[in-house]
């Protein structure tokens, strides 16, 4: 036997010998079985959303100004689609120097734009 033909034997044996157990394989946990699910009725666009009970205020003014929604700082004009509560609210700009403030009633889901000139 030549010194090459023993390593070539030798190493076969070994890595039978030395290699660890061929793992088991075993199937994923399966999903609960449940019934398909069925069609639905369809509902009406009243019964799908929940009654409005806010509304938006959009503010443009002349002049860059900080405006205020009911007594509250929100932003700097123009301000776009601020959420708040349906019903009566106070709407101010400052202005430089100068100050505006209105009375505005915002209906449920609707938009109510302000606009002051300056």
């Amino acid at each position: 036997m030549e010194p090459g033909q023993a390593s070539a034997v030798a190493a076969p044996i070994l890595a039978a010998t030395s290699s660890a157990p061929a793992p088991v394989s075993t199937p994923p946990p399966s999903a609960p079985s449940s019934p398909p699910p069925s069609a639905a009725p369809e509902a009406s666009p009243e019964a799908a959303a929940p009654l409005a009970t806010s509304g938006w205020i959009s503010v443009w003014s002349s002049r860059w100004g900080r405006v205020r929604i009911d007594g509250r700082e929100v932003g700097d004009s123009p301000l776009v689609r601020v959420v708040v509560s349906a019903g009566p609210h106070t709407v101010g700009v400052r202005a430089e120097s100068r100050e505006q403030a209105r009375a505005v009633v915002v209906t449920p889901g609707q938009e109510a734009k302000v606009r002051f000139v300056f």
